[in-house]
């Protein structure tokens, strides 16, 4: 079930993010800077709660940029639906340097007006956390 999760978000979330690229805001960048930040600070005191926190900002703010709001709603269903592998996962501090990073990349996608590059962004983010997965259930 989860590895099928994964496979609707690899198909929606580049989708949606492409969307939201052409309707970002200074603001939802703002957001989304500062959710990164807060993100590297709660990794580097270890604090795993503020890290989720940060991740969840991060994700409400391109998804608030989302003017569908039916595929914005399947989109959180199946997010939510992976909560609890986002949770054992994020717990290791070489899979959140790795998402940090592929957040700024997708941050300045964003900031770039690139939806190509958003959606292949969003590709490797869902795809990479497809192997976090993999590699807690082994």
């Amino acid at each position: 079930e989860i590895e099928e999760i994964f496979e609707i978000r690899r198909l929606l979330e580049p989708a949606a993010a492409a969307i939201a690229a052409k309707k970002m805001t200074d603001t939802a960048l703002e957001i989304m800077d500062r959710a990164i930040e807060a993100g590297i600070s709660a990794s580097d005191a270890d604090d795993f709660t503020a890290f989720v926190v940060a991740n969840a900002t991060f994700r409400r703010a391109w998804m608030g940029q989302v003017p569908n709001t039916q595929l914005v709603a399947a989109l959180a269903r199946y997010i939510y639906h992976v909560q609890i592998i986002r949770l054992v996962t994020l717990s290791q501090r070489t899979v959140r340097e790795d998402v940090l990073q592929r957040l700024r990349a997708i941050h300045d996608a964003f900031q770039s007006g690139k939806a190509d590059r958003v959606s292949a962004l969003f590709k490797q983010h869902v795809d990479a956390a497809v192997l976090a997965y993999r590699s807690y259930r082994k």
